[in-house]
C-alpha cells in the first residue's frame, strides 16, 4: 500500500503543475484576439513626413494626369484637387483607406462643391481607364498597377462619399 501512495503522489506532483498561472497576462478586453488595424490617421497625428508623403504623391499624380489625359478635357484645378485627394485618401501600407478618413473627411468638407460633382468621378473614371491602358504589365505587383489601383481607390471613396451624403457617418460605419 505504501507503494501506491507514492506512484499517487508521484503522478499528482506532475498533473498540478500551475506554473501556466504565473505567465499569465491580464487585460481589460472583451477581444479575444488583438486587433492589428492602427487607429485612424487624424491630423494632430500627421508628422512632417507625413505631409511630405503626401505632398509628393499629389504631385506625381498631377503629372500623371497630365500625360494620361492632357490639359483640355479637364481644368488644371480639378486635377490639382482631385490629385490631393488622391493622395489623402492613399492606404499606404494599411489594409484599406479608412485609415485616412480624418484626411477625406477634411478635403470633403472644405471642398464639397468640387470634390462631389459629376465631373470629379469622370475625371477618376478616364484617369483609370488610361493608366490600365497604357499599362503593359498584367503583374499586379507592378508600379503602373499599384498607381492604377491608388486611383481606383479615390474614385471609390469618393463615390460612395457622393452617395451616402456624409462623409463622417459613412467612415464611422466604414470602420465599425
Amino acid at each position: 500500500m505504501v507503494e501506491v501512495e507514492e506512484e499517487a503522489s508521484s503522478s499528482n506532483a506532475t498533473a498540478l503543475n500551475y506554473g501556466k498561472w504565473d505567465k499569465l497576462v491580464l487585460e481589460d478586453s472583451d477581444d479575444d484576439a488583438p486587433s492589428k488595424q492602427k487607429e485612424p490617421l487624424l491630423m494632430q497625428g500627421k508628422t512632417y513626413a507625413n505631409h511630405e508623403a503626401d505632398a509628393t504623391l499629389t504631385d506625381e499624380f498631377v503629372k500623371v494626369m497630365r500625360s494620361r489625359l492632357g490639359k483640355e478635357k479637364y481644368p488644371l484645378s480639378q486635377r490639382k484637387l482631385l490629385a490631393r485627394f488622391i493622395a489623402v485618401q492613399h492606404r499606404g501600407d494599411e489594409p484599406s483607406n479608412v485609415y485616412r478618413y480624418a484626411d477625406m473627411c477634411a478635403m470633403v468638407a472644405q471642398f464639397s462643391d468640387k470634390l462631389l460633382r459629376r465631373s470629379s468621378v469622370d475625371l477618376l473614371c478616364d484617369l483609370h481607364k488610361e493608366m490600365v491602358k497604357a499599362t503593359e504589365s498584367t503583374d499586379k505587383s507592378s508600379p503602373e498597377l499599384a498607381r492604377a489601383q491608388t486611383v481606383l481607390e479615390a474614385l471609390n471613396a469618393l463615390e460612395a462619399i457622393t452617395r451616402h451624403g456624409n462623409a463622417p457617418d459613412f467612415f464611422e460605419q466604414a470602420r465599425s
